[in-house]
């Protein structure tokens, strides 16, 4: 074969060298690309599973819960009450896990409680991410004013300091504080209120970080 020959040939050679080349490496993208779409899949699944997560998403979840709390109100007498109709399906709206007594706990009562009449006192509820409380429930009954009286709440809240959020409710609006004036320190007046029967889009993004 000629010098011409032979280049020629090589050339060919090189090429379809070159093809392989591309197609093996196009084959394992897909591949990598695959897999990486399969465990994004998983992730996801894994996410909606979550209990309080909603397939239907956080808006809906909200828009359902504003429907059954104006059903259920006039039906709901005493704070007892108020927590297991209107409260909880809100925490649990939220993302909370009401059923798991290490997230969610009712009756919470903290080591620096102190004694009034004869018992501790003691939050309706303390809601904790990786063993942390970082919020704390107040309930009143559906009817009364959405406030903290006697100040056992702000104790709480400035006792325990992994806590970023406090809550007083009434089962229809939810009044948020926090301590932006002092560090662990709450607030006297809240930074954000949310009412589940009135609310719009700029209250739903809001209430979704919590």
């Amino acid at each position: 074969m000629s010098v011409t020959g032979w280049y020629l040939f090589g050339n060919t050679f090189i090429g379809v060298i070159k093809k392989a080349i591309a197609l093996t490496l196009s084959i394992q993208m897909y591949y990598a690309t695959l897999q990486s779409l399969l465990f994004y899949k998983k992730d996801l699944s894994i996410l909606t599973n979550l209990p309080g997560a909603s397939k239907m998403g956080f808006t809906e979840d909200i828009t359902k819960l504003s429907e059954q709390v104006r059903k259920r109100a006039d039906q709901v007498v005493g704070e007892e009450s108020t927590k297991m109709a209107l409260i909880v399906p809100f925490l649990s709206v939220l993302g909370y896990d009401v059923y798991d007594p290490s997230e969610v706990m009712p009756e919470y009562v903290a080591d620096f409680a102190i004694k009034k009449a004869g018992q501790f006192e003691k939050v309706d509820y303390a809601l904790a991410i990786n063993n942390n409380i970082v919020m704390l429930v107040e309930a009143k009954a559906r009817g009364q004013k959405a406030e903290a009286h006697d100040g056992q709440l702000s104790r709480y809240f400035n006792g325990l300091l992994t806590t970023k959020v406090a809550i007083v409710t009434n089962g229809v609006e939810y009044r948020f504080f926090t301590d932006l004036r002092d560090k662990n320190v709450m607030d006297k007046e809240p930074f954000f209120t949310f009412n589940v029967l009135e609310y719009d889009t700029k209250d739903i993004r809001l209430i979704r970080k919590w």
